[in-house]
């Protein structure tokens, strides 16, 4: 669809409507003309408990002397400033607000961010091995962490090894397996006279 010749300050209505009974989902965007704050977080939306995002408010035009104020303040380092930091406890919906200097005089967004509680990383037993045998220790544990282990393998010796999940997992350290190593079992030739 496009509008054009529309007068500045009226408010325009557009009806869409399903045919026969059609629930359809529709999204009407801007490409431009209005100005429209976004919203973007680094790295992600979707954070882990204890840690945080930042959020990154930008609009085309910004009213001068006007600044991106923030609500709720919960979780936020600061509630003005087009740039600040997220740590919420729970999840948390965060709205940012400017006045502009063109149509609409002021404009505002939503971002959720998703707080997820960290996980222990679980792992399936692995049952004995013999001295020199290789194993490889999974780099995924059962519930979907990727991580590495210390120390590194040796297949000499029983050891106790720890799970230490990979950057940006969001998960407990401290996870350890016991990987026994049994003695090889020396034969020996029976001699019969």
């Amino acid at each position: 669809i496009t509008a054009s010749g529309l007068t500045a300050g009226l408010s325009y209505c557009l009806m869409i409507d399903g045919y026969g009974g059609d629930n359809a989902n529709y999204v009407i965007d801007v490409v431009n003309g209005v100005n429209i704050l976004s919203i973007t977080a680094n790295p992600s939306a979707i954070i882990c408990k204890g840690t945080g995002c930042t959020l990154v408010a930008n609009v085309a035009d910004l009213s001068p002397g006007s600044d991106y104020s923030w609500t709720p303040l919960n979780g936020l380092n600061t509630s003005i400033g087009s740039t600040v930091i997220a740590s919420p406890e729970v999840t948390t919906t965060y709205t940012a607000s400017a006045n502009t200097g063109f149509c609409p005089a002021s404009t505002e967004n939503k971002i959720t961010i998703q707080v997820n509680s960290p996980q222990t990383p679980q792992f399936s037993p692995i049952p004995p091995i013999c001295n020199g045998e290789n194993i490889l220790l999974p780099g995924v544990s059962v519930n979907g962490i990727v991580g590495s282990w210390m120390p590194n393998f040796d297949n000499k010796t029983t050891g106790i090894y720890t799970f230490i999940p990979a950057l940006g997992e969001c998960a407990l350290p401290g996870a350890s397996m016991k990987i026994e190593v049994l003695p090889k079992i020396k034969t020996s030739e029976i001699y019969h006279d």
